[in-house]
């Protein structure tokens, strides 16, 4: 961070005559523009798409907001897994609807709850939500409802942050929200 300034600095003056040389050159100039351009245009791209879903609600928010309708005013129990990175993702979306009828509590996939949430850091491919979802209902206790996570569009089409590493990706985690069998 601290060499970014003066690497800056070095580029502008390497590059000031640049204009001067390339007066006389079109084609040489044009061409490098469109190399310029095809380097840096799919990041660009890239970066208005992550910046864009960024701006769409949250899927805590949209978690929260589902809860917030199935409970009603009734009591409530909110398990979340202990596992899977619940402190960034399922923790933050049902922590706030606590009460003195609704109970939040971390746990695990066989105890007793009204409402079951799993949370992972990123978005999941469909083979690990399957695996996830099969585990968490062969215990009995639980019925899959919805999985909640935002997608990054670029020109409409859904790109997967499934193998982009986690500093990229804790704004788009994936949670899972599963029903007791006895639901209210």
């Amino acid at each position: 961070m601290l060499l970014f300034p003066g690497f800056c600095v070095l580029v502008g003056i390497a590059l000031a005559d640049l204009p001067r040389r390339l007066r006389d050159k079109q084609i040489l100039a044009g061409a490098s523009i469109c190399a310029l351009l095809f380097l840096i245009g799919p990041s660009v791209v890239f970066d208005m798409a992550y910046t864009r879903a960024m701006q769409h609600k949250d899927a805590r928010q949209l978690v929260r907001r589902d809860l917030q309708k199935f409970i009603g005013g009734a009591p409530a129990t909110i398990g979340v897994s202990r596992f899977a990175h619940y402190f960034y993702t399922a923790m933050p979306a049902a922590k706030p609807l606590s009460s003195e009828n609704v109970t939040v509590q971390l746990q695990d996939p066989w105890q007793d709850a009204d409402f079951f949430l799993v949370g992972f850091l990123s978005q999941i491919d469909s083979a690990e939500m399957n695996e996830t979802i099969k585990d968490v209902e062969t215990r009995g206790k639980f019925k899959y409802n919805k999985s909640y996570y935002v997608p990054v569009k670029i020109l409409g089409y859904e790109f997967s942050l499934v193998r982009f590493p986690p500093d990229m990706t804790y704004p788009f985690p994936t949670i899972l929200l599963f029903r007791a069998r006895t639901a209210i």
